[in-house]
């Protein structure tokens, strides 16, 4: 005797279809973010495997909520500007919850904290919590710094392979102070010492008269970080030890939003 087969129904092929669009949107989007120079239908459709009517359909659809945009005219995608918002808007939910613990470091150590990312081969900082210091060291949320003459840059090539620092490192680094290190085979010396101590040190390599400590938080949807206490070198000295440890403390609660 056969026994009858059990019926799909609608609603669950329904479910089931619209979890399968889901992927395939994701998966787009993904290859876009992969591609800076963008993707044409028939190469979106090749990488991940769909009917090239399957592609022009899901990247109409992409289109119409600038979730990505055609460019150049010559029929190719890339990420469009409302994925750029929504970025903004993520970054500011993920600096918001970050934020605190910036704060509770910054008063415990009665100096300036500073967040950073790694971008484009240079230090983007993304927050900041000033020191009420009448000396005070104050970068300045937006502005970037190069890599090899921070603490907080050098924290991050130190966590790099060989070939990602030949692809970030310039040929010639500038020197920004008397005491920056000047070519890549001291800075890969220092960078050992980055990677055996796990925290890295600025004695007024990126400005005279400023030092700092930093230390690589790991990768966040926006990037490598890095967090960093810079200060006045007057106070340096007496600080040093006790600003290394209360980094330290804090870059591990970090790992609850930064599990990388």
């Amino acid at each position: 005797m056969t026994r009858p087969r059990a019926k799909t129904s609608t609603s669950h092929r329904t479910r089931d279809s619209g979890v399968q669009v889901l992927d395939r949107v994701a998966e787009i989007l993904f290859a876009l973010t992969m591609a800076p120079a963008g993707l044409t239908q028939a190469e979106v459709a090749m990488r991940l495997g769909l009917a090239r009517s399957t592609a022009h359909r899901l990247l109409n659809a992409l289109a119409s909520r600038r979730l990505v945009e055609e460019f150049g005219g010559a029929g190719r995608y890339r990420l469009g500007p409302e994925i750029l918002r929504m970025a903004d808007a993520a970054k500011t939910g993920l600096m918001t919850d970050v934020h605190p613990l910036l704060e509770e470091l910054s008063r415990e150590i009665d100096e300036t904290v500073d967040l950073a990312i790694l971008e484009r081969g240079a230090l983007t900082f993304v927050d900041q919590v000033v020191a009420p210091q009448r000396l005070r060291a104050v970068s300045g949320v937006g502005l970037r710094f190069p890599l090899h003459s921070t603490a907080n840059g050098k924290a991050l090539l130190a966590r790099m392979s060989q070939a990602e620092l030949e692809r970030v490192l310039p040929e010639e680094l500038l020197g920004e102070t008397p005491n920056t290190i000047r070519t890549v085979k001291q800075l890969q010396k220092e960078l050992v010492r980055v990677r055996q101590k796990g925290f890295a040190v600025d004695e007024e390599e990126h400005s005279v008269g400023i030092c700092a400590v930093g230390v690589a938080l790991g990768s966040t949807p926006f990037g490598q970080a890095a967090l960093s206490i810079p200060m006045p070198v007057q106070r340096f000295k007496a600080k040093r030890e006790r600003a290394i440890q209360a980094l330290l403390r804090t870059a591990s609660r970090f790992k609850d939003f930064f599990p990388g």
